[in-house]
């Protein structure tokens, strides 16, 4: 296939463009949500009408013919696009079915050791100075910003910044020492 095209021809696919672009994305937007989607169809759509044998012909074709096959090949372009997005999210929905089952496969073992694990965190936070302890839930599991922490403990957000470093520094040295202790207590037997 000769992709190289007249003059004539380019002048024919953006005198198209011109004529139906706009129309074209009026018609994609009732039909896609994405203006991403909407801009790649209108390019594929372009696209192969530019790689077709029979330019000319259509260059000899009514302008509704010419507008109506726009049309078609952007419906075609969705269906498709909605079709491959379909067999994706039934892959996505299979592979995370297949993951939930692993992962509530747990041996006793393991849950064990996560609740120790849980129990060693729970109480390394607890044992963190209160305005830290506070500082850091607030920002961790509250979701708060800084400023909001600020007015809540009545501190500048600077202080706030401050609390939640050292309780997150205090936090990790307490964790690497009991880590490093199960190491250690675990390659003696």
């Amino acid at each position: 296939m000769n992709l190289r095209r007249s003059e004539a021809d380019k002048q024919f696919l953006e005198q198209l463009y011109r004529d139906h672009g706009d129309a074209l994305r009026s018609f994609l937007l009732g039909r896609v949500r994405s203006k991403t989607d909407i801009d790649d169809i209108v390019q594929e759509v372009f696209t192969r009408l530019a790689r077709k044998e029979d330019l000319e012909g259509r260059q000899k074709v009514d302008s509704r013919q010419n507008r109506a096959y726009l049309f078609t090949a952007a419906n075609n372009l969705i269906v498709d696009m909605e079709r491959r997005k379909a067999i994706r999210r039934e892959y996505c929905a299979a592979k995370s079915n297949d993951l939930a089952g692993t992962v509530y496969e747990l041996s006793p073992e393991v849950e064990v050791v996560a609740q120790e694990q849980l129990s060693t965190v729970k109480a390394a936070i607890t044992a963190l100075k209160p305005t830290w302890r506070t500082a850091f839930i607030l920002s961790r599991f509250k979701h708060m910003n800084y400023k909001e922490i600020s007015v809540v403990m009545s501190v500048t957000e600077r202080q706030v910044e401050a609390f939640v470093a050292r309780a997150v520094a205090k936090l990790k040295k307490t964790l690497e020492a009991v880590n490093k202790g199960q190491e250690q207590g675990g390659s003696r037997r």
